[in-house]
């Protein structure tokens, strides 16, 4: 067995904690560590942590002396991680029996560097089954390329396919070296984009084996303001990805900057367009030709053109 790295991050999370680690703990696949950052949390969390290392030497307790944020944390976990392959798990979030042995398998058996599965989405306790889940069971197990598997993502094929999700995939170590969290918005994107593009093959398979939870959103309510929030945080996260890119094949250039056209074209739809972004969209589109790209609409095209 090849040991696996399960990297979770925690802060303020005394109320899920142990279920997650419960989880980690039933695993049917038992070569893992789980490398539990406590980035200074003001709870319970560390105690819990501590209690569980003492239950079971697999898990790694780092208690840092001041906070970090959670990509910092992942960041850092990775670079403890002694494990062949590496996966992240949310604090609140847990997992099946399986999952582990779900990926690995399926990552194994297909030699593949990357093996994502399906999950569950809880909202306050309850599983959403009308939600879409990714992977649909069209796909019982499927193999692409790193490429294709990126060009996935970015609408070459079915988007619901492969995700930019970080939690519901499995890694070989090797090829996040020099892969990392940037610390911003909409991160996983460029994180995942890079790894697909350094991956030899990626595996996809329909089972669901993660429970992804989202807590007390029954009065959510979106403004205009956490819109135009939302459209610029992408707008930073796939100029990243531009420039992660640029020393691929021309199909994968052509499909991130499509991508960070239309989030441009969607800025200029809600008024986001603003100060420093409409600098970044002129210089954009004087170095990439964005209101060129013909995997964009006319009137995206036409919109970025005007504005640009």
């Amino acid at each position: 067995m090849n040991k696996v790295s399960i990297i979770i991050p925690v802060y303020k999370v005394e109320m899920y904690l142990s279920r997650c680690l419960e989880s980690i703990i039933n695993q049917i696949y038992t070569e893992w560590e789980a490398i539990l950052i406590d980035d200074c949390s003001p709870d319970k969390s560390g105690e819990i942590c501590d209690e569980y290392a003492e239950k079971d030497g697999r898990f790694r307790v780092v208690h840092l002396e001041a906070s970090i944020g959670a990509s910092a944390c992942r960041n850092h976990g990775l670079m403890l991680a002694t494990g062949y392959y590496v996966t992240f798990v949310d604090a609140d979030d847990y997992v099946t029996e399986k999952y582990l042995r779900t990926l690995v398998k399926d990552l194994e058996s297909n030699d593949a560097d990357i093996c994502q599965c399906s999950f569950y989405h809880v909202v306050n306790g309850e599983i959403q089954e009308d939600v879409k889940k990714i992977g649909a069971t069209a796909y019982p197990v499927d193999v692409y390329t790193g490429e294709e598997a990126f060009g996935h993502c970015y609408g070459d094929g079915d988007v619901n396919l492969f995700s930019f999700l970080r939690w519901n995939k499995i890694f070989k170590k090797e090829i996040l070296d020099g892969v990392q969290f940037k610390g911003i918005g909409c991160e996983d994107a460029i994180f995942i984009s890079e790894a697909f593009l350094k991956a030899r093959k990626v595996s996809h398979s329909d089972k669901r084996r993660y429970y992804y939870c989202r807590h007390d959103e029954s009065d959510a309510r979106e403004t205009k303001n956490d819109v135009r929030d939302m459209i610029k945080s992408h707008i930073l996260a796939y100029r990243e990805v531009v420039k992660v890119c640029e020393g691929e094949s021309q199909y994968s250039q052509a499909l991130s900057q499509a991508m960070l056209g239309k989030w441009y074209a969607s800025a200029i739809k809600h008024r986001a367009l603003d100060g420093d972004f409409r600098k970044m969209l002129k210089e954009d589109n004087l170095k990439y030709k964005l209101s060129k790209n013909k995997r964009l609409s006319f009137f995206k095209r036409l919109a970025l053109k005007v504005m640009g």
